[in-house]
C-alpha cells in the first residue's frame, strides 16, 4: 500500500518522548490560536443580542404600539351591559306591585324590576317594586312578559315593524313602487 508523503520521516505517536509531546502540544495550541484569530478577522462582528431575539422584541414592541393606537381610536359609546342599579336610578316613576288577594301588610319587598315603557311617545324607565306574600306568591307586573325588561307595547311595536318590513320585502309592488314610499309605509 502507498503511504501518504511526509509520513515516513515523522515518528509514530507511541515512539515520542514526553518532552517531544509537550513541544507538539504547544505547536498545536499556537496553530489553533492563529487559525482562530484568522477566522475572527473574516467573520462579521457579533451582535450584543441574538438577531432572532432582537427582531422578536421589535415585533412585539410594534404590535404593542399598534394595539395602543387602535385602543385609543376605538372608544365605545357604552361600556356594555347597563347594571340594574343604574336602570333603577334612571327610572322616572316607581310603582309597588302586590300579589292579588293578599293582605298588603303581610307582604315583604322581594325585588325591584326596571322596565322600559312608552308613555306619551317617549321611552322611559319604570321601576316596579315587586312584593311577595307569605305563601310565596309574587305580584305580577301588568304588560310585561316573563323576565323581559321591555313593556308589551315595545314588543308589539317591534313585531309590527318586522311584519311590515317582511311584507315590503316579499311584496314590494303592494308597498309602493319606490323605496321612499316603502319607508313611509314602515314609519306609519
Amino acid at each position: 500500500m502507498d503511504e501518504p508523503s511526509g509520513t515516513k520521516d515523522k515518528p509514530k505517536f507511541e515512539e515520542l518522548t514526553h518532552a517531544q509531546l509537550i513541544v507538539l502540544l504547544k505547536e498545536a495550541m499556537e496553530r489553533i490560536k492563529s487559525l482562530e484569530k484568522k477566522l475572527n478577522e473574516t467573520l462579521p462582528p457579533k451582535l450584543p443580542v441574538p438577531y432572532s431575539v432582537r427582531s422578536a422584541e421589535d415585533r412585539k414592541k410594534r404590535q404593542k404600539d399598534l394595539d395602543r393606537k387602535n385602543k385609543e381610536k376605538r372608544k365605545p359609546l357604552r361600556s356594555g351591559r347597563i347594571k340594574t342599579d343604574e336602570k333603577i336610578a334612571k327610572a322616572k316613576r316607581h310603582e309597588d306591585i302586590y300579589p292579588a288577594g293578599v293582605d298588603l301588610s303581610t307582604c315583604s319587598l322581594s325585588h325591584v324590576r326596571p322596565i322600559i315603557r312608552i308613555e306619551a311617545g317617549q321611552a322611559l324607565w319604570v321601576a316596579y317594586h315587586i312584593y311577595r306574600a307569605p305563601n310565596g306568591k309574587y305580584g305580577v307586573v301588568p304588560g310585561a312578559l316573563g323576565r323581559s325588561e321591555f313593556g308589551l307595547e315595545i314588543i308589539l311595536a317591534m313585531a309590527h315593524q318586522v311584519y311590515a318590513f317582511s311584507l315590503a320585502a316579499i311584496f314590494p309592488s303592494t308597498c309602493g313602487s319606490s323605496r321612499s314610499q316603502r319607508l313611509t309605509l314602515l314609519q306609519d
